[in-house]
């Protein structure tokens, strides 16, 4: 499957109005390919009873189903305020491992994870890579981040943006500049 590196990014809408989403849209116009609104593909928290009902209400329907293993915000802490005494690499690789049994796309994980996730489920599974930041970027409220570079070695197929691109100073560029980095990863 060859993808693009304007296809790859995701540039995730997360903004409070729909007249914010469109100045955001209006200031990078044909730098990215696809904006995250929700449904970009259908995500679903990666437990068995959710991915059974999502990949059954798909039925035919080209709609692509991606399993969220563990958000990019938590970590071992967050976890174990959970009740999951797993650590987050064991809990990402059992809730991949379970979505795709049961006939999900792919999944959602943070890069630090995902080249496991290749390693053990192979090139076939979609993997999107949310809590990318570019090098020098602040990490926020993000716990496991990663690079555009790094995210692609890791074996990201798609890259969710947000912030790195909203709340630059030219988001154009900067989602040029993201892509750039994705395509130099590409070659390397």
């Amino acid at each position: 499957m060859a993808i693009e590196p304007r296809e790859r990014l995701i540039l995730a809408l997360d903004v409070p109005s729909a007249d914010e989403a469109k100045r955001l849209l209006d200031r990078v116009r044909d730098s990215v390919a696809f904006v995250k609104i929700g449904l970009t593909f259908l995500s679903v928290h990666a437990t068995g009873q959710t991915v059974r009902a999502a990949v059954e209400g798909r039925g035919r329907s080209a709609v692509k189903i991606l399993a969220v293993t563990v958000l990019t915000s938590f970590d071992e802490a967050d976890l174990v305020e959970m009740g999951i005494v797993e650590s987050v690499r064991d809990t990402v690789l059992k809730r991949a491992r379970l979505a795709i049994s049961l006939g999900t796309d792919g999944v959602v994980a943070s890069g630090v994870e995902a080249s496991m996730i290749r390693r053990e489920l192979g090139k076939n599974p979609i993997v999107v890579i949310p809590g990318i930041r570019p090098v020098g970027s602040s990490h926020d409220d993000q716990v496991r981040v990663t690079t555009p570079a790094g995210a692609i070695a890791a074996g990201g197929d798609y890259l969710v943006v947000g912030r790195a691109i909203r709340d630059a100073a030219d988001p154009a560029e900067a989602a040029r500049a993201i892509q750039a980095e994705i395509e130099v990863a590409l070659t390397s």
